[in-house]
């Protein structure tokens, strides 16, 4: 609350009084009063009504820093009217019964909205698992029938890709209750990622170069996995001509590990690379490809946030796309053996 803000919503009763000194000063002075006495009597008047406005302005600044302090601090504002303190005026008393009474029905609506996406997000979660046991199952039999073909394993293994992003998606709000952060194998997170997506890989004859050492680091393996899953998928669905090649490496820098992912495939425009991680976006490449819904880079950026884990993105067109992880260090990464049996397909 600033002090000319306050002087303009006065500024009604600050001419009134100005007017009433005035006319009692002409008042005065008719009556044959000294001018010495009528001047004191303004000054007093003066002095009264500038130590009144002074007081009211200085309680009414206080309650409402008071107020913006509280608000500033909430997690939800709309619930400021529960925590707030009366105002000193009878009108401030007026204003927050009303506020109270008309956030009390928007707490219900929020409450009622809540209860609803927590049944819905549980019914999706309860899907995807359901649809999940079918999946493996046909994915199995897949595995032993011998005449089993790669486009039919490969249309399986989308199918489950979706669903999974179905249920990270659902997850996602809610991530710190579903994740577990303990120290892991960086060079094993990456070649369960590649195992997982063997089909995808086999299926486009992909040339895979994983130039990684045993490198301990603290995170959720599944949530990685993920990440590093949509990075391959991308690399398959915006491959170039040329046969795919894609590259795993790490560097150890202060404090922190850095995973790179590289392919060499159509790339990204320089305009574009700042947006692929909002949702929806899916680019020039996602229309011409005409099969990108644009949600795949936004989850993993959603669960790199969630996990503290850097994101980013290099790319040149018709070249490279490089896509970037940062792992800071932890304390739980002390001391921990370091997975030694790692294999590739």
């Amino acid at each position: 609350m600033r002090l000319i803000d306050y002087l303009k919503d006065r500024i009604g009763a600050i001419l009134l009084n100005i007017a009433g000194i005035y006319a009692l000063s002409l008042f005065l002075l008719m009556l044959q009063n000294q001018k010495s006495a009528v001047i004191l009597i303004d000054i007093a008047w003066l002095i009264v009504l500038i130590s009144a406005m002074g007081v009211d302005f200085y309680r009414k600044k206080k309650y409402f820093d008071k107020v913006e302090d509280i608000i500033d601090k909430l997690d939800r504002p709309y619930l400021l009217s529960e925590v707030s303190p009366v105002g000193p005026h009878i009108e401030d008393r007026i204003y927050h019964e009303l506020l109270r009474r008309s956030n009390k029905s928007v707490i219900e609506a929020v409450r009622k909205l809540e209860d609803e996406q927590s049944d819905y997000r549980d019914y999706l979660e309860s899907w995807v698992h359901e649809i999940k046991t079918p999946i493996t199952s046909m994915m199995l039999q897949c595995e032993q029938m011998d005449n089993a073909s790669i486009p039919m394993k490969v249309a399986l293994k989308r199918i489950e890709n979706q669903v999974d992003m179905v249920l990270y998606y659902a997850r996602m709000e809610h991530a710190n209750r579903d994740y577990l952060i303990h120290p892991y194998d960086l060079q094993k997170i990456v070649s369960d990622a590649i195992q997982m997506n063997r089909v995808y890989l086999r299926e486009q004859q992909a040339q895979i170069a994983v130039d990684m050492e045993e490198t301990i680091i603290s995170t959720d393996e599944k949530w990685v996995g993920f990440i590093l899953t949509q990075f391959l998928i991308n690399s398959i669905k915006y491959r170039s001509e040329e046969p795919l090649y894609i590259r795993f490496w790490c560097e150890r820098r202060a404090q922190k590990v850095v995973l790179f992912v590289e392919d060499h495939g159509i790339g990204i425009a320089q305009e574009e690379i700042t947006k692929i991680f909002e949702k929806g976006y899916t680019g020039t490449n996602g229309r011409i490809r005409q099969h990108s819904t644009g949600m795949g880079l936004y989850l993993c950026k959603q669960l790199c946030d969630k996990l503290g884990i850097g994101i980013s993105c290099e790319s040149q067109l018709n070249r490279y796309t490089r896509m970037i992880l940062v792992f800071p260090d932890s304390s739980f990464c002390t001391g921990v053996e370091p997975y030694k049996n790692v294999s590739f397909p």
